[in-house]
């Protein structure tokens, strides 16, 4: 079974998200949330034994922005990410994007966004 971990400060996006994994049937227990992300670093250090099928981040977040948050994973695993934001997202040259990344802009599809992490957790 999948695990996902889902980062977004915006509470209504979140637990959005979360109904979006559950309906694709990933168990709640699959599924971590994060409401920032630095909270989302740690659970990835902490669950490094058993790394995460999917991260999905929100990207204008306090504590670490998504964007540094992707380039610090892609320099660890090779994650599949949905980055999403209400704005253009802008990664400085140093970097790092891991090999299956996904852009959508916010607020995001009920029905793509199904989509997309069906997909990506499938791949």
């Amino acid at each position: 079974m999948p695990r996902v971990l889902i980062a977004d400060d915006y509470a209504p996006g979140l637990d959005l998200l979360v109904q979006i994994c559950k309906s694709l049937g990933i168990p709640e227990d699959r599924i971590v949330r994060a409401s920032d992300g630095g909270e989302a670093k740690s659970q990835i250090m902490r669950d490094f034994g058993d790394p995460f099928d999917l991260l999905i981040t929100d990207d204008n977040m306090p504590v670490m922005k998504g964007t540094e948050l992707v380039s610090w994973l892609a320099q660890r695993e090779k994650p599949r990410v949905i980055l999403m934001s209400g704005a253009i997202p802008i990664f400085e040259p140093d970097y790092r994007l891991p090999d299956v990344f996904v852009f959508v802009k916010k607020p995001p599809n009920f029905k793509l966004m199904a989509r997309l992490i069906a997909v990506l957790i499938e791949a």
